[in-house]
């Protein structure tokens, strides 16, 4: 009896706990998990109103920029060189380390400018690399000039000791030639001692402008009064804006009779009234007499 009663007690408690268990676990078996996925991401895409043509790119600025050379967004959107650079190809680089357009070798790039380093005293092997006074640049290397030792003052510039200060061919710098008509002076080609501006030329160490000038109309040497004509217009010698007056043939520069002299009134030939030039009449019994020399003479 009493071990019936203990069967039945334990049946009872076990029972109990079995519910009690699957109660518990439905209370706990909610869904407790926290979504952590949410969207963080950042919206950067930039928005340019109207739309960037190439080569510009839109930066998130709303701006359209050109980042192979904005120092402000140089290769990429806010990306800033500092102020001693500039950007190129979208890289900052140094200012003066590259040249448009770009070298050819063996030219190396030196402050902005293509020097030829193998021959250069001053950039001898590379950039700033300057040989010592009297020395020659050879194949990259400061060697001792040919001609050297050099004087004091002098350079040597292809095996030869020369002033950078006064030679045509070597002015300022080896190789330097200054164009015909112009002189070196203190290392600078300079025409009587001055500098033409541009689009003139050095004529007898006269800056002239060969467009206009009528003393050196088209080329140096070129006079109007001797070619017929009384102005020079776009190169090219005109009498009264027109063409210009017959000159003399052959050995002869003066022909009376047959050359011409560019007057108010036109072209006139030459003769015993207007031989030196116009209105220009010889003396009493003289006469305008051929010459190889202009203006006529009378004798």
């Amino acid at each position: 009896m009493r071990i019936l009663v203990y069967v039945l007690l334990f049946g009872i408690g076990a029972n109990a706990c079995a519910k009690g268990t699957s109660a518990s676990d439905g209370s706990s078996d909610a869904d407790t998990d926290v979504d952590t996925d949410a969207d963080t991401d950042v919206d950067t895409d930039a928005n340019c109103d109207p739309e960037c043509g190439f080569p510009s790119t839109c930066c998130p600025d709303g701006a359209c920029y050109d980042l192979s050379t904005d120092r402000t967004h140089c290769g990429s959107c806010g990306a800033v060189c500092n102020a001693e650079q500039e950007c190129v190809s979208g890289m900052c680089v140094d200012e003066g380390s590259v040249c448009d357009p770009a070298c050819r070798p063996p030219d190396e790039c030196c402050d902005g400018a293509c020097l030829d380093t193998s021959a250069n005293v001053h950039n001898c092997g590379g950039c700033a690399l300057e040989c010592d006074e009297g020395e020659a640049c050879a194949s990259g290397r400061c060697l001792p000039c040919a001609e050297g030792p050099c004087g004091a003052g002098e350079s040597c510039c292809g095996g030869r000791c020369v002033r950078l200060a006064s030679d045509e061919n070597n002015c300022g710098d080896c190789a330097v030639e200054c164009e015909s008509g112009l002189q070196c002076d203190a290392g600078v080609c300079l025409c009587g001692g001055a500098a033409c501006a541009a689009g003139e030329s050095c004529c007898d160490r006269v800056c002239a402008d060969l467009q206009t000038d009528l003393e050196n109309c088209g080329d140096c040497g070129t006079v109007c009064a001797e070619e017929g004509g009384d102005g020079c217009t776009a190169g090219e010698c005109t009498c009264n804006g027109g063409d210009t007056c017959a000159a003399g043939g052959g050995f002869f520069a003066c022909q009376p009779g047959i050359s011409e002299l560019c007057c108010a009134g036109g072209c006139i030939l030459v003769d015993d009234d207007n031989c030196g030039g116009c209105a220009e009449p010889c003396a009493r019994r003289d006469s305008c007499f051929a010459s190889v020399a202009w203006p006529c003479a009378c004798f």
